[in-house]
């Protein structure tokens, strides 16, 4: 039986290889079916895995506290996604800092 590491890293690896399998794949439309699937909160649970699924929701976090509806920004739960303690992405990481350094942009 796979450990549920083994099952986290191949659906990584399913995801960023989708487009190359198939040719048609389309970020946007497609990208809301897999996260449909993908159990996000167990994913980011924890901490040392997944930086860019980490980061990209820690970005939407952060625009939500601009525009704070509290039925939606219940459900994003910081110490949950470890947005403060966890990896983020070394490539994206430049625009959370960004974002933190000029909330109204």
């Amino acid at each position: 039986m796979p450990t549920p590491q083994e099952f986290h890293d191949y659906d990584l690896y399913l995801i960023k290889t989708k487009s190359a399998v198939y040719p048609g794949f389309d970020e946007k439309e497609d990208g809301g079916k897999i996260l449909k699937i993908l159990r996000v909160e167990h994913i980011l649970s924890r901490p040392d895995t997944c930086a860019y699924l980490r980061t990209l929701f820690y970005s939407c976090y952060q625009i939500l506290q601009k525009y704070p509806y509290p039925e939606i920004l219940e459900s994003f739960q910081a110490e949950q996604y470890h947005f403060d303690d966890g990896i983020l992405s070394e490539v994206t990481r430049q625009q959370l800092d960004n974002m933190a350094e000029n909330p109204t942009a």
